[in-house]
């Protein structure tokens, strides 16, 4: 290896008067060409002035004569002389190719001599690496000599070959032959980084001042001990970073130089928390700070460069650039602070969170609204980041849900795109986390007071940053309407759907509820509870409707109406749901009082809901709460209704008597089928007054499923006085139904006209 290197660095020595030759050539060639050039426009000027002169006649005498004006002449292009030709092709291949062949035959002729040399053991490895030493710093020097001779192109290669001579010169002393300790090495590879920056200032190079960020980048690679310095190499790297960033804000144009020094940081950052686990001692502390400063450099220099107004060339290159550092640099921050303490993490996160946020401001305020929105989302995920700290489900749901509001308020009502789809997917998160927690775990064991538990305080929250952000959202985000009306009335549905578990925890008694909140209530059944928690709800979409329901706010309308729909059917399906019914009085009881209120509340909604004057779909919310509030009272009270023969069926089949429970199921028939058919004679009535064709419709059809129940099931199954009663009761309804069609008839009539 060691024998190799001598001789790649021989190679580099013995090429330099290869590149002296071959640029001091194209000089000369390019002064050649300008000379011919030169020389051929005198001689053409020289000939015009000779033909102006021999052509200039005698002045006129004549008193009365007119000068005549002559057309101005246009003077023809030098022409095109062969023998220029032949002397450049002679120059070409007599004075440039016959100069590098010659030129190329030193070189080989050195570098021969150099192998020899140094297999014989002529040269030692002090000399190589003076011999080193020695040619990059003439070649700098020479360099500089040639620059003031105006010989820029050619000094630039000059310096371009004597600073990477210089690194391998001081890479070798170390590594390879040893002759200098690594502090030593250290400093002199940072001398040559502070000499390439210096070179390339002074000859405005941008690929010497790439070679001093490569070179300065690959020290801590070059010089390496094995173990991970955390302090040393981030110290070190945070100076270089800031210098080279200095570097570019005086030479924007060099592009290279800043891309370079952001591509080392990046992959020296992602080194060390490739191998942080393997480390005996992370310093985990040292590198948050280390990765914070870093942060701030770019944030810094990006401020500086945006304040000032420096105009820079490739503007959308060196943005992205920065703007990659900041993404990146944020990760790194996050996951130097991954510790084994929660609250130091969350913390840690949330303080950086809000820096960036305030960061963004501070860019917004400058007009510079792009580069606020990158500052802006960052600082939203990092204040996300810090919420999965918190202990708890509802806790994390209630700290996304909060982070999104306030930011939303904070933000105004602007066109922000990107921080409102990032405030919307954490909004998904916290629902995601709010919602199965509330509906498979949703009754707490122990409440202090109502809505004072995580649980309501997780839904309240979330409902109303959803509500806030459909409505945000709407005027900056360019989504299907669909989509801000399924969010907002999703916020309705969740709010009254808080009340709704809050009040069953009000009156349950569950395993789940320790005991209820109100003592009074604690031997009603859990049917009970489910009964007054459905009523509150509708009562609560009810309000809903009737309160907000102008055109504006049809997303409450919506809402409302589905929700009124949903209380409705978890009424239904809850209410009956006892171990022994006969803990459920019949007809006076909190199931009755609840269903009446249900009733009513939704025959208010419905008339209040089917003014003339409101838009179209109020209107049809009109017509779908009432088909809500006849599907109801139908079946609240056939359950009222049929509710003491359910005890006695109960009762007759614990105490195993025959007789008994034939009889309960006879009645209990028999008050179904009497129930229907009087239910449907008051529907068609209600059809004919208030001239409501469906409302008829629905009657009839009732009618028609109690006739088959009678006679294909009564007929069958009931005792004889059942079926004489049920066989009369239905043949007067059907003198009834058909008398009142024959007597209204007109109304129908009317109608189709």
């Amino acid at each position: 290896m060691i024998e190799a290197f001598g001789f790649l660095l021989t190679t580099l020595i013995s090429l330099i008067p290869l590149i002296a030759s071959f640029v001091v050539l194209m000089r000369m060639r390019t002064m050649k060409r300008r000379a011919d050039l030169h020389e051929a426009i005198i001689a053409d000027l020289s000939r015009r002035v000779a033909e102006l002169s021999s052509d200039e006649k005698p002045a006129q005498t004549s008193a009365d004569a007119t000068p005549v004006d002559s057309p101005p002449e246009i003077i023809p292009p030098p022409p095109q002389h062969h023998e220029q030709s032949e002397r450049e092709l002679e120059m070409v291949f007599g004075g440039t190719w016959l100069t590098r062949i010659g030129a190329v035959a030193i070189v080989l002729g050195a570098v021969f001599f150099l192998k020899y040399a140094f297999d014989v053991g002529l040269i030692n490895e002090t000399m190589r690496v003076i011999i080193g030493a020695v040619a990059g710093l003439g070649l700098i020097i020479g360099a500089e000599r040639w620059r003031a001779r105006g010989l820029h192109l050619f000094a630039q290669g000059l310096a371009g070959a004597g600073i990477p001579i210089l690194y391998l010169s001081v890479y070798a002393s170390y590594n390879f032959y040893e002759l200098l300790p690594q502090p030593m090495a250290f400093g002199l590879m940072c001398i040559v980084t502070a000499i390439a920056v210096g070179v390339s200032l002074r000859h405005d190079s941008a690929v010497i001042a790439t070679m001093g960020a490569l070179g300065g980048l690959c020290t801590p690679f070059w010089l390496s001990t094995g173990e991970m310095n955390t302090v040393g190499l981030f110290g070190y790297l945070l100076v270089l970073f800031i210098g080279m960033l200095w570097l570019n804000y005086h030479r924007p144009a060099w592009l290279s130089v800043s891309a370079a020094a952001h591509a080392g940081v990046w992959v020296f950052w992602s080194y060390w928390m490739s191998v942080r686990n393997s480390m005996p001692d992370p310093d985990v502390l040292e590198a948050t700070i280390f990765a914070l400063a870093f942060l701030c450099a770019g944030v810094l220099y990006q401020s500086i460069i945006e304040r000032h107004g420096n105009v820079r060339p490739y503007a959308w290159i060196a943005r992205a650039l920065h703007g990659m550092h900041i993404v990146v640099m944020y990760f790194m921050t996050l996951g130097a602070i991954s510790t084994d303490i929660a609250w130091e993490n969350g913390a840690t996160a949330g303080l950086l969170g809000v820096a960036l946020i305030v960061i963004a401001l501070l860019f917004r305020r400058d007009q510079h609204s792009d580069t606020a929105s990158m500052y802006m989302v960052l600082g939203l995920l990092a204040l996300g980041h810090a919420t999965s700290f918190i202990n708890g489900t509802y806790n994390q749901s209630i700290g996304l849900a909060a982070v999104s509001l306030s930011s939303m308020y904070l933000l105004g009502n602007r066109q922000y795109k990107a921080e409102m789809v990032v405030m919307g997917l954490m909004l998904c998160q916290s629902l995601a986390m709010a919602l199965p927690e509330a509906a498979f775990r949703s009754f707490p064991t122990v409440s202090l007071a109502p809505f004072l538990n995580g649980r309501s305080t997780a839904l309240i929250i979330n409902a109303a940053a959803v509500i806030a952000w459909s409505g945000f959202a709407s005027t900056s985000l360019r989504l299907p309407s669909i989509i801000h009306f399924l969010f907002s009335v999703s916020g309705y549905l969740i709010l009254v759907w808080c009340v709704h578990l809050e009040v069953f925890s009000l009156t349950a008694n569950t395993d789940l509820v320790v005991y209820p909140m109100i003592s009074a209530v604690a031997s009603w059944p859990t049917a009970y509870a489910h009964a007054l928690a459905s009523m509150v709800s509708v009562l609560l979409f009810s309000l809903m409707i009737l309160r907000l329901r102008v055109p504006a706010r049809q997303d409450v309308v919506i809402a409302g109406v589905a929700g009124s729909a949903f209380a409705c059917l978890w009424w239904l399906t809850h209410v009956v749901q006892a171990e022994d019914p006969s803990m459920i009085a019949s007809y006076i009881n909190a199931r009755m009082f609840s269903g009446v209120v249900i009733c009513a509340a939704l025959y208010v909604t419905a008339r209040g809901t089917a003014a003339s004057e409101l838009p179209r779909l109020a209107r049809h919310a009109s017509s779908i709460v009432g088909a809500c509030l006849v599907i109801f009272s139908f079946i609240f009270v056939t359950i009222e209704v049929v509710w003491p023969e359910v005890i006695a069926i109960h009762v007759a089949e614990g105490d195993g008597k025959a007789s008994a429970l034939v009889d309960a199921w006879n009645r209990f028939h028999l008050r179904m089928s009497a129930t229907w058919i009087v239910f449907s004679i008051l529907l068609m009535v209600i059809g004919f007054v208030r001239r409501m064709r469906p409302t008829r419709i629905a009657a009839l059809i009732l009618l028609v499923v109690t006739i088959g129940k009678v006679f294909l099931y009564d007929l069958s199954f009931l005792q004889q006085p059942y079926r004489i009663v049920s066989f009369i009761a239905l043949g007067v309804i059907l003198l009834a139904a058909g008398f009142m069609y024959q007597r209204f008839r007109s109304i129908i009539f009317e109608e189709a006209t």
